[in-house]
């Protein structure tokens, strides 16, 4: 019987997830690539041109602090929590041009849509298998990336210790119960939704 030393273990766990790590590098620089060259020519795109220089909602909203606790809402199969994230009309789009027929929608809820979209995928094996569903995480993942990369949060985020896969402890930190800046907008659907949305 063959004994396998310690370190041959772990690198015989290390090993798949160095290749899944490689595998998936390699696809999303071919997709980065594609999007670049999507966007590249939607910038062409004429039917802003109606827009004078605004892209963004008609509202003014003032920035605010929010304390966002753990707070035990929206876990992985909270389906109805996440559902109240969203006014029931969010995929009808707003008209800000009377005489154009195309609609625009608020970015904050297509984040939350996409947020929503891969939570129900986690949750539902066997989605890999089909196309349209990785077509739709690769969209998601591409808006959360934008929206990250467009409204970076530089609130300042406490460590804590915890106990890392491998038995070492590891400085991280949740994000919760520290005040970040939202706009007026985003913190009133958080108060709403909060409110509303009981405990699993």
């Amino acid at each position: 019987m063959h004994l396998l030393d310690e370190s041959s273990i772990s690198f015989q766990r290390v090993l798949p997830l160095l290749f899944v790590l490689a595998l998936s590098t390699i696809f999303n620089a071919i997709l980065t690539w594609n999007d670049f060259r999507l966007l590249s020519s939607l910038r062409r795109d004429s039917e802003l041109k109606y827009l004078p220089g605004r892209n963004e909602a008609p509202i003014s909203l003032k920035p605010v602090l929010q304390l966002v606790d753990a707070n035990g809402h929206y876990g992985m199969s909270a389906d109805v929590e996440w559902a109240t994230l969203l006014p029931s009309n969010h995929a009808t789009g707003i008209h800000l041009d009377p005489t154009h027929e195309r609609p625009y929608f608020i970015s904050a809820y297509h984040q939350i849509s996409c947020l929503n979209t891969l939570r129900k995928l986690y949750v539902n094996p066997g989605w890999a298998d089909d196309t349209r569903k990785k077509d739709t995480a690769h969209h998601c993942l591409n808006v959360l990336r934008q929206a990250v990369l467009c409204n970076g949060d530089t609130t300042l985020e406490p460590s804590h210790p915890e106990s890392h896969s491998n038995g070492k402890a590891v400085a991280a930190a949740s994000g919760m119960e520290v005040l970040h800046r939202y706009s007026s907008f985003i913190r009133k659907l958080i108060t709403l939704t909060d409110a509303a949305a009981p405990l699993e």
